[in-house]
C-alpha cells in the first residue's frame, strides 16, 4: 500500500515591485518530486526545485498578485496532489514634495505634497519652523524660523509613511528660498532756498 502523497506550497506572501518570491514547498508520502506552475515569470534555478525563487512577470506586477501551484509527480498507484500559494505584489511608494518656492522674510510658504503608489500618507521634516496644520498633512503652511530667514534657505523633506510591508519608504525634498525684505531710505529732510 503506497502512502498518500502530500504537498505544501508554503504560506502566502507579499513582496514589493522589483522583489522576488521565496518558494518553500514541501512534499511527503509517495511523492518524490513536484513541479511549480501557474506563473509567467521566472523560476530560479527552475520550476522543479521546491525552494526556488520566483520573479513575477510584468502582467502579474500590473495585476498585483500571482498564484503559483505546486503539483507532485504521480508515483506508484497514487494520483498527484497540488497546493497553491498567492504572492501579492505591492507597488512602490511614490512621493512628491512639490516645486521649490521663493518667499520674503516674515512670510510663510504653502506646500502641497502628493503621495501615490504603495504610499497612503507622508510626513514633513527638516525644518526648525512650524508646520500648519501639522507635519503629517500633505498640504502644509510652513513658517520659517528667524535663523532660517537669516540663512536665506530651508530644505524640507517629505517622507512616505507606508503601511507595514515589504516596500521601503521614499523621500523627496523641497527648497524654500527666503529673500530679505527690501528697505529704502530717502534721507533726512532738506531745506533749500527758492530757485
Amino acid at each position: 500500500i503506497d502512502p498518500l502523497p502530500s504537498v505544501n506550497a508554503g504560506a502566502d506572501q507579499t513582496i514589493c515591485v522589483g522583489g522576488v518570491g521565496n518558494l518553500t514547498g514541501t512534499i511527503s508520502g509517495v511523492a518524490l518530486a513536484a513541479t511549480w506552475s501557474g506563473g509567467a515569470g521566472i523560476y530560479n534555478p527552475d520550476n522543479t526545485t521546491l525552494t526556488a525563487t520566483y520573479t513575477p512577470a510584468p502582467a502579474e506586477i500590473n495585476a498585483g498578485y500571482v498564484i503559483l501551484t505546486l503539483t507532485t509527480k504521480a508515483n506508484g498507484t497514487c494520483p498527484p496532489v497540488s497546493g497553491s500559494i498567492k504572492i501579492t505584489i505591492e507597488p512602490l511608494a511614490v512621493i512628491d514634495a512639490g516645486p521649490s518656492q521663493i518667499i520674503c522674510a516674515g512670510s510663510t510658504a504653502t506646500i502641497k505634497g502628493t503621495v501615490g503608489g504603495g504610499a497612503t500618507s507622508g510626513s514633513w521634516s527638516g525644518g526648525g519652523g512650524s508646520f500648519t496644520p501639522g507635519n503629517n498633512s500633505s498640504t502644509i503652511t510652513y513658517t520659517p524660523t528667524k535663523a532660517e530667514e537669516a540663512s536665506g534657505k530651508v530644505i524640507l523633506t517629505f517622507t512616505s509613511d507606508d503601511p507595514a510591508g515589504p516596500c521601503a519608504a521614499v523621500t523627496d525634498t523641497v527648497s524654500i528660498i527666503i529673500h530679505q525684505r527690501t528697505t529704502a531710505n530717502a534721507g533726512d529732510a532738506k531745506f533749500i532756498c527758492e530757485g
